[in-house]
């Protein structure tokens, strides 16, 4: 079965990043995740998302879920506990999300 990024790549899902903030962090282009849409074999988010791959490595990519739990002051910073990098590179590499919906 593919990857999430493989996957995203396969249907042409990509689009280029233009905000500032995320290219000057390192982000080229970025997908939509619908909701409750399985990537491959990773769950995201019963709500969408959003991938963003690495400009210096096509195999990397942060997955940012959307979630009901918002608090508008806050600020995400790099311990963000909604933040999960996925590295294709190696065998075992974390998941886009364990996420399993309740029935």
């Amino acid at each position: 079965q593919p990857s999430s990024i493989e996957y995203l790549d396969r249907w042409k899902r990509w689009n280029p990043v233009t905000v500032p903030f995320l290219k000057e962090q390192g982000y080229e282009s970025f997908a939509w995740i619908n909701p409750s849409e399985a990537l491959g074999d990773k769950y995201i988010s019963p709500y969408g998302g959003f991938a963003y791959r690495e400009a210096d490595d096509h195999n990397k990519a942060l997955y940012r879920p959307i979630t009901l739990d918002c608090d508008l002051d806050v600020q995400p910073g790099p311990e963000d506990p909604f933040t999960t990098k996925v590295d294709n590179t190696t065998e075992g590499s974390s998941s886009a999300g364990d996420y399993s919906p309740s029935s």
